[in-house]
């Protein structure tokens, strides 16, 4: 209450100066009756709020006008909640556009044309004198306020809840003796843009007098930003009981100041809507939070859900961001991130990685499962596979030189997935474990997009070297990453070893629709990327496996 009142002193100590007869310096103010003309320049919003202290749990990062929450929200993915104050329209930027506000009577505003308001007027003493509803954008052709005496004081209050249909009437305990110390304004709907203004001046009497007037917000505004992104493929298909509490229904408003008292609380806070959905990203219609300046506010979601196409849907369920720092007058953005939960976990009896939402081996298919899958080694180097196969063509002791009786036959397409390119269906041919499968190239594509690129050890082709391997650091969290070793393959035409050290990757289970001797493999060099990461390769040909989960995960 102290800010918004030190707000208001300076609105009505004199910082907004009217655009008054031009008189010299010492000229004797014209007495007698006179009118007043109404500016309306626009309206501003408070610039001071921020984010309050979250519980010890979550992961914080303060600066001076914002705080970052994060929560994991489940195993595969956690919320990354920033709600700051929007100062692209502040207060002091309206005070800035009114020192040069020529000429009066400006046709535009930032409140566009309809708002009705009300301007009371009162006299030196504080008592009821008259009183005028204007229409914003229409001042042009309005009448003025007439009844005045020039070479006396008023105070004049304006007021606004916003609303193209009604303006409140001032409440006064007294009819008989209506004063501004007494005068409110009763059951101001919650969820409405109270505005309020406030400026006393001696007026003159010797030709038309304006009232330059800028708005100040009352209520807090609220404008919610969801975005899933960093899925890279799901969209926001439904959003239930999204909310924003405290709040209440009703507020009185003292006309003395403008002060609020809010009244009637809403068991289920300021509901917050979107208009549109089906999208990756997704804004709210903004809200208003008539609320006292709080340090305990809540941001409420039951349930998100996500989808994309034919893959089951994501249920995220009870979400609440918890003290949250509310005041009065200040416009916020609240801005959520959908982000994967990358972490290492033990899966389905083998190391695993959580990366984008998808959980892949650390090791590739024929590696040493004990062996440690980030330094790279011999053990960690795995086998070779042909497109399509279910055995192994080679292993990583076999001789670097061509192999007796290479198989140079193609598989079908469907030889690693009888599914699709968005719904994997594996098949007896894939060689990867129960629980586990080929990935299709959409995977590799998300694998990539949500990954760092970084190269260890000596880039060098020789058949024992074992010490160079490409690093896949998680975009989300950076402790987090998968090693790929520069394994090499082997020959299409007779099974030679070739780029051991200088390349790595593995197979996609997406086949060349189109040329039914080629299919997709993720091919990682030194460099990345160098011109196609996924480029055909003929299916004779035998590189790396490295398995993915099946779904549905475990849970």
């Amino acid at each position: 209450m102290i800010e918004k009142l030190l707000v208001k002193s300076v609105i009505t100590g004199g910082v907004l100066l009217s655009l008054l007869s031009c008189r010299s310096s010492g000229e004797a103010i014209a007495t007698g009756e006179t009118n007043v003309r109404i500016n309306l320049l626009g309206s501003g919003f408070s610039q001071e709020g921020t984010l309050g202290g979250q519980a010890a749990t979550n992961h914080l990062k303060l600066n001076d006008t914002k705080q970052q929450q994060e929560l994991a929200i489940n195993d595969d993915y956690k919320l990354v909640a920033v709600l700051s104050p929007d100062n692209s329209q502040p207060l002091t930027a309206s005070l800035a556009s009114l020192k040069a506000a020529t000429p009066p009577l400006k046709d535009t505003n930032n409140l566009g044309y309809g708002i009705k308001y009300k301007v009371v007027v009162y006299d030196g003493n504080g008592r009821y004198v008259t009183e005028k509803d204007y229409v914003s954008g229409d001042e042009r052709n309005a009448a003025p306020v007439t009844g005045l005496n020039g070479g006396s004081t008023y105070t004049f209050v304006v007021y606004s809840t916003g609303s193209k249909t009604i303006v409140p009437s001032v409440t006064y305990p007294d009819q008989a003796n209506k004063t501004l110390a007494t005068a409110s304004v009763e059951e101001v709907p919650g969820n409405s843009d109270l505005m309020y203004f406030s400026k006393t001046m001696e007026i003159t009497g010797n030709n038309t007098n304006y009232l330059d007037v800028v708005f100040s917000h009352q209520f807090s505004q609220v404008t919610v930003y969801l975005d899933a992104t960093p899925t890279q493929w799901y969209n926001i298909t439904n959003l239930e009981e999204v909310s924003i509490s405290p709040h209440y229904d009703k507020a009185k408003m003292l006309m003395a100041d403008g002060s609020i008292t809010p009244e009637q609380p809403a068991a289920k806070g300021s509901i917050v809507s979107f208009p549109l959905l089906s999208a990756k990203s997704v804004k709210a219609d903004p809200v208003y939070i008539n609320t006292n300046k709080v340090t305990d506010g809540i941001f409420r979601i039951k349930t998100i859900l996500m989808t994309h196409q034919n893959d089951a849907p994501v249920s995220l369920q009870n979400i609440a961001l918890n003290d949250l720092k509310i005041t009065p007058g200040v416009k916020y953005n609240l801005k959520i991130t959908l982000q994967p939960n990358d972490k290492y976990l033990f899966y389905r009896g083998y190391q695993a990685v959580r990366l984008s939402g998808m959980i892949w081996m650390r090791h590739n298919l024929g590696a040493d499962m004990m062996a440690n899958p980030d330094v790279p080694a011999q053990q960690i180097n795995g086998d070779y596979y042909q497109f399509g196969k279910k055995m192994s063509a080679a292993n990583v002791t076999t001789p670097p030189n061509s192999i007796s009786k290479w198989d140079i036959s193609s598989a079908p397409n469907d030889a690693w997935n009888s599914g699709s390119f968005l719904v994997a269906v594996k098949t007896a041919n894939d060689p990867c474990p129960d629980g586990w499968r080929l990935p299709t190239n959409r995977e590799i594509n998300t694998l990539d997009k949500g990954t760092n690129k970084s190269t260890i050890g000596t880039v060098q082709n020789s058949a024992t070297n074992y010490s160079a391997a490409k690093v896949l650091t998680s975009v989300f969290d950076p402790s987090i990453k998968m090693t790929v070793p520069f394994s090499g393959y082997r020959s299409a035409s007779d099974g030679t070893l070739l780029s051991r050290g200088e390349r790595g990757g593995f197979w996609s289970a997406t086949p060349n629709f189109s040329n039914t001797t080629q299919a997709v493999q993720w091919t990682l060099y030194d460099m990345h990327p160098v011109n196609n990461n996924y480029p055909w390769a003929t299916r004779s040909e035998a590189v790396s496996v490295r398995c993915i989960a099946t779904f549905p995960l475990d849970r």
